[in-house]
């Protein structure tokens, strides 16, 4: 009989138990609840510029829930509204004694914002020096140190963009109507072969990226191997294997300017027989600073490359054709963007003062994209592209005209298949350096990451 007494009580013990957890987790669910449509009230009658209301919502919410963290950071920022910064810095501080420790790097930011505009510039940087060692807010935290001024509002916080990693495959099959040697068309002084076959590009690529490029803290490193087979007998000689590497760095930003330097590598070797033999090797370093300014929408930019180009081959070149050497230029650009449509246009000048006189250029192009969005699966990119290179020491000139068509149909989002058109002439004072060129082709990119 005392067995089942016993039992009974372990059964009523663990009933009692159920029910306190039970209730215990309605009363966290109805919390939650609690908070969020306070916090949803506020942060509407926040964006009406009601302040009254949304200051009444929040002090009436913390007196009764005064562990909310958020809505403390919301009544902060109706002070900084309001234009009151010194009423909002006991807030922040309120918010942040309530906060987990990942969720501190916005916070410090908003109470670094309402000390800096109440005059108290050094304990504002004490501030941002903390929230700098949170990712999402580093950049922001390290920019508003340097613009930062006692008395001022701090720039708005704009969170930094987590570090992301591609990797992506393709495979192009087309017809080129002539074939030219990629060591001349990478310089854009191409020596057509007048043969045209049918052929297979095989690509692989990956990409790491932190940052963004507008932020001035662009930190990227780009790899990637094609291989083009010519499906021709005539053509199968220029059967290319490359690779490139791509690394750059943003310095930051200084106001609306952004400095930062770009390297490319890439290496490149030709079929010989049945093997591959050594091309060219192509090495470049840029430096660029950018001015920008404007909307997301709309942006005018200036950047100024400066580079050297490392150009080898492994035939002993004359001196005169030695095409390593220094180079700089000038690149104004418009970028637009709407609902349906995204485009680009720029002038670029460029002046190559290679080791070879007879390679030393000046380059005037005319560089242009214009998207058309039909849907988020399809879309139309259109490029015309002129470009005019004077030869400095000799009386050779180019004209170079061209543009592509490509439509681009995303079946799902990591698979992309696209058609595409490029057409290029080639009219130069060197009579065997006029050409005309056509590539027809269709494309599978698949998005492994």
């Amino acid at each position: 009989m005392s067995h089942l007494i016993r039992r009974f009580a372990c059964c009523v013990l663990l009933f009692v138990a159920f029910i306190q957890n039970s209730a215990s987790a309605t009363s966290d669910n109805e919390l939650a609840t609690n908070r969020e449509i306070v916090r949803t009230f506020a942060s509407y009658h926040l964006s009406r510029s009601d302040f009254a209301a949304a200051r009444d919502a929040l002090t009436g919410h913390l007196a009764s829930d005064s562990q909310d963290f958020e809505a403390w950071n919301l009544l902060g920022l109706v002070h900084l509204k309001e234009g009151n910064p010194k009423a909002a810095v006991p807030v922040f501080e309120k918010a942040l004694e309530n906060a987990g420790v990942s969720q501190k790097g916005p916070l410090y930011y908003n109470h670094a914002d309402a000390l800096a505009r109440s005059g108290r510039w050094d304990n504002a940087k004490k501030s941002l020096e903390a929230s700098a060692k949170f990712a999402e807010t580093n950049d922001a935290a390290e920019d508003a140190i340097k613009q930062g001024r006692s008395g001022r509002a701090l720039p708005p916080l704009v969170f930094s963009r987590p570090a992301e990693f591609k990797l992506s495959t393709g495979l192009v099959t087309g017809y080129d109507n002539n074939v030219l040697l990629m060591s001349d068309a990478a310089l854009a002084t191409a020596i057509p072969t007048r043969v045209g076959a049918p052929y297979v590009n095989l690509s692989v690529a990956s990409a790491y990226q932190k940052g963004e490029a507008k932020d001035g803290r662009r930190r990227a490193l780009e790899l990637g191997t094609n291989f083009i087979d010519y499906i021709s007998t005539d053509a199968s000689r220029f059967n290319t294997l490359s690779g490139y590497a791509l690394a750059s760095l943003g310095f930051g930003r200084m106001g609306a300017v952004v400095h930062g330097v770009e390297n490319q590598f890439d290496v490149a070797f030709m079929s010989s027989g049945s093997l591959l033999s050594f091309y060219n090797l192509s090495d470049t370093l840029k430096w660029k600073m950018r001015y920008s300014f404007g909307s997301d929408r709309h942006a005018i930019e200036f950047a100024l490359p400066l580079f050297y180009r490392k150009f080898t081959t492994p035939a002993n070149e004359l001196s005169e054709y030695v095409r390593s050497g220094f180079g700089g230029g000038l690149s104004p650009s418009y970028a637009g963007d709407i609902k349906w449509l995204a485009w680009n246009i720029g002038v670029s000048y460029e002046y190559a003062h290679a080791s070879g006189e007879l390679f030393r250029s000046h380059t005037v192009s005319f560089p242009a994209s214009v998207t058309f969005r039909f849907s988020d699966s399809l879309w139309l990119t259109a490029s015309p592209a002129i470009a005019k290179i004077l030869f400095y020491r000799t009386s050779r000139q180019d004209m170079t005209l061209g543009g592509s068509l490509r439509f681009n149909y995303a079946v799902i989002k990591p698979l992309v298949l696209a058609a595409e058109y490029a057409g290029t002439k080639n009219l130069s004072s060197t009579v065997q350096a006029e050409y005309t060129k056509h590539v027809v082709s269709m494309a599978v990119n698949y998005e492994i990451l």
